[in-house]
């Protein structure tokens, strides 16, 4: 006759408790590690999480091994613990050594490669959506005096501190057609007067003294020119910038810079570098462009040109406008990272050049801000990139170009 005493049935319910204990142990550090499996780095710890389960499952069937695990519980919770910890802390790691959120200027001045843009909303949309973004940790604000927004603009920058916030801001082309202010000022010296008087001005509506980084919005040709900059439109882009470098001299400006400028352009401001009085060589800090998914990865050379001149790129309409958000090759490509279509837009322009560029974009909802700063968490895989190189839509603004005032 068989005698089971009282002390080994509950030796064996304890066994029973660890195992369960030790499967829920493996299955919480599975969720965890699923939880934060973003990218394709981050799967690889997913593997290891199911590697330990496993392990722990197949322990939880060995009763000899069991005892053992009975006695020594606490130090396997303890154990995984740690594990779970050190998967946070090397996540958080490879996030901040491998995804920078600043880019030196040529001028040693420190950009964030992320701005909120705030063109075509009213002061009090302008207002919210600054204040909106500051609370959700973006550090750039991008406006324009032909935003006609910036008292608004200038009262959502008071919710931080005004050294916490790197500002962008441009002035208009002295010809101008295409929208307000429309002007067509050819005069050389009329034109430089005008534009320091706008940059002044740009002072005074946003409500600080001075402004992290100035762009003159484009080249004094008509909107849609796709040609090289004539010997007249290089003279007035030179008297513009040489009020950029007026103000500049004058420290009311950290860094200047252009925008919607072709090579050729760009080659006129230099050849003046060395001409204008009590002179200092500026070379354009940024040049921002149109840049998205389906215009190709250098389109007309531009992005190449820049990284070669030691200029950075910032992407307006990184988005096309929001096509990239419905785009099916990025909703395609975004799938094996977790990623929306969007989230992949702004990431392929973020990979794009030699050098690292920047991005402005637009939203006043919380939710959309939120995806935007993830662009800075993660990274696409080369070939990933290269399939979205090759796309050829969306198009965007002018035909997929990168500038509306000159192609060459």
């Amino acid at each position: 006759m068989l005698i089971h005493s009282h002390a080994e049935d509950k030796w064996a319910i304890n066994i029973y408790q660890s195992e369960n204990r030790l499967c829920r142990i493996g299955f919480a550090l599975l969720f965890v590690v699923v939880t934060i499996t973003r990218s394709q780095i981050e799967n690889r710890l997913c593997r290891i999480g199911f590697a330990l389960l496993f392990v722990v499952v197949i322990i939880s069937s060995k009763n000899i091994l069991l005892l053992a695990a009975f006695y020594f519980e606490k130090v396997v919770i303890e154990i995984m613990l740690m594990l779970i910890t050190l998967l946070l802390v090397c996540k958080a790691a490879f996030i901040n050594a491998n995804t920078p959120t600043t880019i030196t200027l040529n001028n040693n001045i420190e950009m964030p490669i992320i701005a909120l843009g705030t063109g075509g909303y009213d002061n009090s949309t302008a207002e919210d959506a600054v204040t909106k973004a500051l609370s959700m940790g973006f550090k750039h604000i991008h406006s324009a005096y032909d935003y006609y927004n910036l008292p608004g603009v200038g009262k959502g920058l008071k919710s931080a501190s005004r050294d916490k916030i790197f500002l962008t801001s441009m002035t208009s082309p002295c010809i101008h057609s295409a929208s307000s202010p429309k002007r067509n000022v050819s005069d050389l010296t009329e034109c430089y007067e005008l534009t320091l008087k706008e940059l002044n001005e740009l002072l005074n509506l946003l409500g600080v003294e001075y402004i992290d980084l100035i762009l003159l919005h484009g080249p004094s040709e008509p909107f849609g020119y796709e040609g090289a900059c004539s010997k007249e439109v290089c003279q007035l882009n030179q008297a513009q910038y040489n009020a950029y470098k007026t103000f500049y001299r004058e420290k009311k400006a950290r860094a200047i810079g252009v925008s919607n400028f072709c090579q050729s352009c760009l080659e006129c401001l230099e050849k003046n570098n060395d001409v204008d009085k009590g002179n200092v060589i500026v070379t354009p800090a940024v040049n921002q462009i149109q840049l998205h998914v389906g215009m190709g990865n250098d389109p007309e050379g531009l992005v190449s040109y820049c990284n070669r001149n030691n200029i950075v790129v910032q992407a307006y309409s990184p988005l096309a406008h929001g096509e990239v958000v419905f785009d099916p090759l990025c909703k395609q490509v975004g799938v094996a990272y977790n990623r929306s279509a969007a989230e992949v837009g702004l990431r392929w322009v973020l990979q794009q050049g030699d050098r690292p560029g920047g991005i402005v974009v637009k939203s006043d909802k919380i939710t959309s801000m939120k995806e935007d700063l993830q662009s800075l968490s993660w990274t696409l895989h080369p070939k990933d990139v290269e399939v979205l190189n090759k796309a050829t839509t969306p198009k965007g603004q002018q035909d997929g170009r990168p500038s509306w005032g000159c192609a060459k």
